[in-house]
């Protein structure tokens, strides 16, 4: 794994390096906005357990299980990837901004991936954003935010329903989430980064 990792660093270095006189460009026609925060409904209700069937393929270690999610409260969500047997894989804790491991499997254990996917796990559950520009386009519109200092943008269809979510550089697409849902419920969730080899699928248990 230690080889992967080392090689694919080197890739993306090349890549940014190459990609550096692009600039991102947001889609649409930018326009006033009146709207200041956005509240993302996706693992948002208090005391409630989301689960999914979950897929994660990080570095090509394809990991299998149930992903749960429960909102214990307004500053705090807890996330765990558990095996079909109810072993835990790993176990977050959101509190305010930040992400506390309780546990990840020793596969898992490496600084970097560590640090990739507090930050991904994040993003899947967040759920405040401000809103610092809107662009309109034909079939929807994007909003722009920034956690932690990174720019994030949330696509919203013409019924104002979040269908993707992008972390963004100033030159390139890094992180992008795909939600397929209905009201306040995703019914899947695809996830991919542009960072590091991760992949991960979610689907909601009946």
């Amino acid at each position: 794994m230690f080889k992967l990792i080392r090689v694919f660093l080197i890739t993306s270095v090349f890549i940014l390096i190459t990609t550096a006189c692009k600039h991102y460009k947001v889609a649409g026609t930018k326009i006033e906005s009146s709207k200041e925060r956005i509240v993302v409904p996706y693992f948002n209700t208090a005391g409630k357990e989301y689960l999914y069937n979950a897929k994660i393929d990080v570095f090509n270690n394809e990991l299998s299980g149930i992903l749960v999610v429960k909102k214990l409260d307004d500053k705090r969500k807890r996330l765990a990837l558990l095996s079909e047997f109810g072993n835990t894989l790993l176990d977050f804790e959101m509190v305010n901004n930040e992400v506390n491991v309780i546990y990840i499997m020793e596969d898992l254990n490496k600084k970097l991936i560590v640090a990739k996917l507090k930050k991904y796990f994040q993003l899947l559950v967040h759920s405040n954003y401000e809103i610092k520009q809107t662009y309109s386009f034909e079939n929807g519109s994007n909003l722009v935010s920034k956690l932690h200092g990174k720019r994030i943008i949330l696509r919203n269809n013409n019924n104002a329903q979040l269908i993707s979510l992008q972390q963004v550089s100033v030159w390139r697409e890094k992180v992008k989430i795909d939600f397929y849902a209905e009201g306040k419920h995703a019914d899947s969730i695809h996830f991919k980064s542009f960072e590091i080899p991760v992949k991960i699928k979610l689907r909601m248990r009946k």
